[in-house]
């Protein structure tokens, strides 16, 4: 019997695509915005802790009894730009610029983790609706 494995990052690509798929029964089904936001939620709340833990579980957890953060200072570590920089601390701001630029003209593969560039998108929120004709409208 095989089992089954979870991950952070899986368990947010499920709920955001399950997100997706009651956006689109809302439709016909008005109650399944309940679980948009639900799916939603869930999915902010694993892409968070996925791009805070990087390498370390110990970012993300709290208290002696090493208890995962809760939404809302997952929010706040998301939004702290020293939290954002784990593992570029040292790196001058010449280093950081040419190693964005290098991220912005690599074209992404299916086998990046998607914890990545959430992490990139977090911290470059203006790359949000790059190529998006219709962003600011």
């Amino acid at each position: 019997m095989e089992h089954a494995r979870f991950t952070e990052g899986s368990n947010s690509i499920d709920y955001l695509e399950k997100a997706v798929s009651f956006i689109k029964s809302a439709e016909n089904k008005p109650e399944d915005w309940k679980w948009v936001i639900l799916s939603a939620h869930g999915a902010l709340y694993g892409f968070m802790i996925c791009t805070l833990q990087g390498t370390n579980p110990d970012n993300v957890s709290t208290g002696k009894k090493q208890r995962l953060i809760d939404f809302n200072d997952a929010l706040k570590r998301c939004q702290d730009p020293a939290w954002m920089n784990l593992g570029r601390v040292h790196q001058s701001s010449a280093a950081i610029a040419e190693s964005e630029a290098s991220f912005a003209s690599t074209p992404l593969r299916v086998s990046q983790p998607i914890c990545a560039l959430q992490a990139h998108l977090m911290v470059n929120p203006a790359r949000w609706n790059a190529g998006n004709p219709n962003a600011g409208v």
